[in-house]
């Protein structure tokens, strides 16, 4: 290196979620810190420092970057190398480069305490803008063109900075330094209100007041969120409630409700410190909670769930409407039954229009669709029940070749991409019944492959020949191999932990698609490392039963209890049923069709679910014979045990029936 004796050059390489999250202000911020020299650029790979000084203080230097990143930065290596070319007099931010890309996608960022008080600050010129943000919060995936995530490759490209704008981006005193999303009144997003008998009812404070007030008199409201559409009504209301589930045509299916802040969570929840944790995260997700024995919020909310699914303002537009409403909302996804979370402003007025009375709306644009993350705690862990905005998408390390595509299922569908000794995992995609549902995968799944400039290696999907994944696949590459179901549970949850122990592994789930056409769903494995990979061998299932109407049966659980039943006891399952006071599923219309469908063995779909067995149980115990959503049978039934209708557990027999089991 041609620098002087007392001085080093070096070249940091950063790789990691290094993007969207305020860490080239930061490492100047460092640098100005410790008389650093050189520069810091964003690359396709991560972050790329050129620094000169002293040795002493470039350690110090070296150390804080990791010690001190910003909040919501994740740093998976930081690789020291020889430094190269010129040396600067100064330190400076460098426009990105990008060759190639594996760099982490940045996430979206929930207000944060800065811009809160801001957005409540009379004096300030960002008072009460619903689009405010800073180098630290604000959408980051859910706005991405391209990488890196500079403002020209987001959908905020279109919105030149005003001279006062322009000057706290240049500012590295400024909170807005280097802030790809900064924009004010004078230069942003505008917010409007459209009625959907037509026109423009206000703009701006105006639009937002009277959306307001629209809400306070039980009307329902669509408005523009930061990965889609929300559908709002007054969470204390119940007709307003009855109403949208009227017309979404969602009888029961528990709706998730939006505070304005933790203490007014508090007024209608039970939150631990580990869920309020969770709440106030940057990902500001819905968390599941106990709620107030004594304060309910309206009944139709929940329908009798035994949990409330809540969440927090996470976005300024979202915080100024509970705001202005003094009450907490009803904050559902807005779509229609089945289908994607609507981003697109045309189709926000087509299909939402016979569902709202009004649409608030704005002009920045949604790229990339987030419904919005619902996690669970669980022993103070946080487990992830669906993975959206703010988690979305998700990276694991992954020693596999670029571009390889994993499909996923067909229900709760995600897809996963590998690249550059990562697993990038994608926000929910939801059902694949609907063909829009099909289509946003299919779109997502180019999009992602543009960004990461790659071109498809192969595409993974599960066995099943009549899922939409599978027939996607076959679409997108002509190497489509599939892929057992439960199988392919166990090997991500191998993944996911990045652990190859040997062990037993348990693959139970609402059901998939066994070796020979049966419906698996209570499987055992025996797992065992073989070079560097996890070996896996099926040693056997929960006794199978049948079961009569196969889907229909995950919806008419009654229909599970008689499967079980005749499983156990064979012709006497009706006799056995009455004796043991279990029959209400015997009531049910058509079940003596189907008994003697069981009986005389002409119903042939063999299944060992434990899904369908919660089904079945909950049927005997008469909690829920049919229901209008997936999986609010063992949802109630879930509830019975937390309140404490817990007996004795059955003991588990253990028999082996054939030289595969």
């Amino acid at each position: 290196m041609n620098v002087p004796a007392e001085k080093m050059q070096l070249r940091l390489e950063i790789h990691g979620l290094v993007q969207g999250v305020g860490f080239r202000p930061f490492v100047y911020r460092m640098a100005q810190a410790h008389d650093v020299k050189g520069w810091v650029q964003n690359t396709g790979d991560g972050l790329v420092i050129e620094a000169t000084g002293d040795a002493d203080r470039l350690h110090q230097f070296i150390a804080r970057l990791t010690s001190e990143k910003p909040h919501g930065a994740r740093i998976d290596s930081l690789d020291v190398l020889e430094g190269e070319g010129a040396q600067r007099e100064d330190f400076v931010i460098l426009e990105s480069r990008v060759t190639r890309v594996s760099t982490d996608f940045p996430l979206d960022v929930a207000i944060c305490e800065e811009c809160r008080r801001e957005l409540s600050s009379p004096g300030n010129r960002r008072f009460q803008y619903p689009f405010i943000t800073c180098t630290y919060c604000g959408p980051r995936f859910t706005i991405l063109r391209a990488l890196p995530f500079d403002r020209q490759n987001t959908s905020m490209a279109k919105f030149a900075l005003c001279s006062e704008c322009a000057e706290e981006y240049s500012d590295p005193e400024n909170r807005r330094f280097h802030a790809q999303t900064i924009s004010c009144p004078d230069c942003g997003p505008q917010l409007k209100l459209l009625m959907v008998d037509g026109g423009v009812r206000g703009w701006n404070q105006d639009a937002l007041r009277q959306a307001a007030s629209l809400l306070r008199e039980g009307g329902v409201l669509a408005l523009k969120g930061i990965g889609g559409y929300h559908i709002a009504v007054d969470a204390t209301n119940e007709r307003a409630i009855q109403n949208l589930r009227q017309r979404k045509r969602r009888p029961e299916k528990p709706l998730a409700v939006m505070f304005a802040d933790l203490q007014r969570l508090h007024d209608f929840a039970q939150p631990t410190e580990a869920e309020c944790q969770c709440l106030l995260s940057p990902a500001s997700p819905i968390v599941l909670l106990k709620q107030h024995p004594q304060r309910r919020l309206a009944p139709g909310v929940g329908q009798g769930a035994p949990l409330l699914g809540a969440m927090l303002s996470h976005s300024p537009l979202h915080l100024l409407l509970c705001e202005a409403c003094e009450f907490p909302l009803v904050m559902t996804s807005g779509n229609t039954s089945g289908g994607p979370v609507i981003i697109q402003d045309d189709d926000a007025f087509r299909k939402l229009g016979p569902l709202v009375d009004a649409v608030l709306t704005h002009d920045r644009d949604i790229l990339h669709h987030a419904d919005d993350s619902v996690v669970r705690v669980w022993d103070r862990q946080r487990t992830v029940l669906r993975l959206g905005r703010g988690l979305a998408p998700y990276v694991i390390p992954c020693a596999a070749p670029s571009g390889i595509l994993a499909l996923g299922g067909h229900q709760k569908n995600s897809f996963a991409l590998t690249n550059q000794n990562k697993l990038f995992i994608s926000q929910d995609m939801g059902t694949l019944d609907a063909y829009q549902n099909l289509q946003r995968l299919d779109a997502e799944i180019r999009s992602w492959f543009d960004l990461m400039k790659l071109q498809p290696a192969c595409a993974l999907h599960d066995q099943h020949p009549d899922y939409g994944s599978t027939r996607l696949a076959t679409r997108i590459h002509r190497k489509a191999p599939g892929i057992p179901h439960h199988e392919a549970h166990v090997m991500a949850f191998y993944m996911e932990q990045q652990s190859m122990e040997a062990g037993l592994a348990l693959a139970w789930d609402g059901w998939g698609l066994g070796a020979e056409g049966e419906l698996w769903g209570g499987e055992f494995y025996d797992v065992k490392p073989r070079e560097g990979k996890a070996w896996l061998r099926r040693m056997g299932s929960l006794l199978p039963f049948i079961l009569a109407g196969a889907d229909r049966a995950a919806r008419e659980p009654w229909r599970c209890a008689l499967g079980v039943a005749h499983a156990l006891f064979g012709e006497r399952a009706d006799r056995k049923l009455e004796h043991y006071g279990a029959a209400a599923c015997l009531r049910q219309k058509g079940a003596d069709i189907v008994l003697s469908l069981l009986q005389k063995g002409q119903s042939s779909a063999q299944c060992s679910s434990v899904g369908r067995i919660f089904d079945a149980v909950a049927s005997l115990l008469n909690i829920k014979q049919v229901c209008t959503f997936e999986a609010q049978a063992p949802m109630l039934l879930e509830g019975q045990v937390e309140e404490g209708h817990v007996f004795d557990p059955y003991p588990l027999i253990i028999q082996r029936r054939d030289a595969r089991s």
